[in-house]
């Protein structure tokens, strides 16, 4: 027979987290971006004032210019580049999530039972 083994999970110093709520503790090194890193659109504007600079052009004009070679490659055929572009920069669209029942109604919630206790101490 095969012994059971039990995997729990460790809460404390080494996981980031309070050993008594599990939540993150402020300080924890457990990933996401270091303290003063900069944000792709960040870092797009300062590169757009950049490239600006040295062509004697505006930070606009960079950007449109940008903008057109996004559109030309998305026209010929690689549109992921001006999608990724687009998104980094201004954000993804609003993805509404629209949950309905059979044939567009309203969804039928069956067999649940609430039970309410006082309670007495």
């Amino acid at each position: 027979m095969e012994e059971n083994t039990e995997v729990t999970e460790t809460i404390g110093s080494d996981t980031g987290k309070d050993p008594v709520t599990g939540r993150f503790v402020a300080g924890n090194s457990l990933g996401g971006r270091t303290a003063g890193s900069l944000d792709f659109k960040t870092k797009w504007n300062i590169f757009i004032e950049k490239v600006a600079a040295q062509n004697d052009m505006t930070p606009n004009e960079i950007d449109e210019q940008l903008l057109a070679v996004a559109f030309k490659r998305a026209k010929d055929g690689d549109y992921a580049f001006y999608r990724d572009t687009q998104d980094r920069v201004y954000g993804k669209p609003m993805q509404p999530t629209e949950l309905s029942g059979r044939n567009g109604g309203a969804i039928q919630v069956e067999g649940v039972e609430i039970t309410v206790r006082k309670n007495e101490s």
